[in-house]
């Protein structure tokens, strides 16, 4: 069962309240604070009663932070479940439509269709949501767990994009960026880049730009708009940089 409705919060604001109820086996209480943790099953009776990761209530509840709501759950062992969250939203005082822009899902499933993407993030949350979001839209991908292994990859591989974190061990963003922009294969040179990152200051994102990065989308990050910086990233709309003895030139095309 899905019962949505509409919460009153302070200063004029409003949430969006959800709670999905289902009547399966439910879940233990000494299974309730654990629940929201990564790689968490329920084991009824000695066997782990469902099949998957573990990971599905944890990405919930992650997105649903990131939208600074939160998420409760209410079970009773063989009487079911109830996941109850609410995400906050300020009231417009402006009845004016909200464009969504020009987007042509027909012409960017044709353009994205079997590209390759290398994927350098080392948060698995971030990766699971990103890779199914490249999955629906029949997007190829490698995933490297720090910049260090993104750049071997990006050695041995050829990719349309590459899809980066900004804070990762061993090399970050920046310097995968820097060490791509330097490479000596004048094909490989010119891989878009996309950084995917939470910092959002002027001063931050001119370095990424001069590492070479080509486009910043911020997290929390959502399919829409993710898809559309990638068709565009990939119809050439950014510059070219060509390197020419250490020296970057760019190009528009």
């Amino acid at each position: 069962m899905l019962k949505v409705g509409l919460a009153a919060l302070p200063d004029s604001a409003t949430a969006l309240h959800v709670a999905v109820i289902d009547t399966g086996i439910g879940i233990s209480a000494q299974h309730l604070p654990t629940i929201f943790k990564e790689f968490t099953q329920v084991v009824v009776g000695g066997k782990q009663s469902r099949g998957g990761t573990g990971l599905g209530l944890t990405i919930s509840k992650s997105i649903i932070e990131l939208q600074g709501g939160g998420i409760t759950v209410e079970s009773e062992p063989d009487k079911g479940s109830a996941f109850i969250f609410q995400i906050p939203f300020a009231l417009s005082e402006s009845n004016d439509q909200i464009l969504m822009g020009d987007f042509d899902e027909t012409s960017a499933r044709m353009l994205l269709r079997n590209k390759h993407v290398l994927l350098a993030e080392d948060n698995i949350i971030n990766v699971l949501l990103a890779t199914t979001m490249l999955k629906k839209w029949n997007m190829n991908y490698n995933v490297a767990y720090n910049g260090r292994e993104a750049f071997s990859l990006f050695g041995k591989i050829n990719f349309d994009l590459v899809m980066t974190d900004i804070q990762m061990p061993e090399m970050d963003g920046v310097e995968l960026a820097a060490k791509i922009r330097s490479a000596s294969d004048l094909e490989k040179v010119n891989t878009p880049i996309l950084a995917i990152t939470a910092n959002v200051t002027k001063e931050d994102h001119q370095t990424y730009f001069s590492s070479g990065i080509d486009a910043i989308e911020l997290k929390p990050f959502f399919e829409k708009e993710l898809i559309d910086k990638i068709d565009s990233l990939l119809k050439n709309i950014t510059p070219t940089r060509v390197n020419l003895g250490g020296a970057q030139v760019q190009a528009t095309v």
